[in-house]
């Protein structure tokens, strides 16, 4: 109805390419959505059906990505080391986190 491709079966494929490394300066709207229009393009001219990317909820740039039609998907971030070096203490909740989701 919306103009959504359905999300594929369990087991099966999804035909899409990452938003990675996402970086505009001064988080200027004007960049970004240009930077996503295009990022959209190539990714449909790859033959991918989605365009995936990830954004806290704090990212200006949220605001931008969420007037193009998506699909919402929520998720917590959590912080590991093996060495007990990195935990929750260790990250200034001031600055906005950045998800790499190709890696994951």
């Amino acid at each position: 109805v919306i103009g959504i491709k359905r999300l594929p079966g369990i087991g099966e494929r999804i035909e899409s390419a990452y938003l990675s490394f996402l970086a505009v300066r001064n988080d200027d709207p004007h960049i970004f959505r240009a930077l996503l229009i295009a990022a959209i393009h190539s990714a449909h001219a790859m033959g991918k059906e989605y365009l995936l990317a990830g954004f806290s909820e704090r990212d200006p740039l949220l605001d931008i990505a969420r007037r193009f039609r998506h699909l919402r998907y929520r998720s917590r971030m959590y912080a590991y080391s093996f060495d007990g070096t990195v935990g929750p203490a260790a990250f200034d909740r001031t600055r906005i986190p950045y998800v790499e989701i190709a890696a994951l």
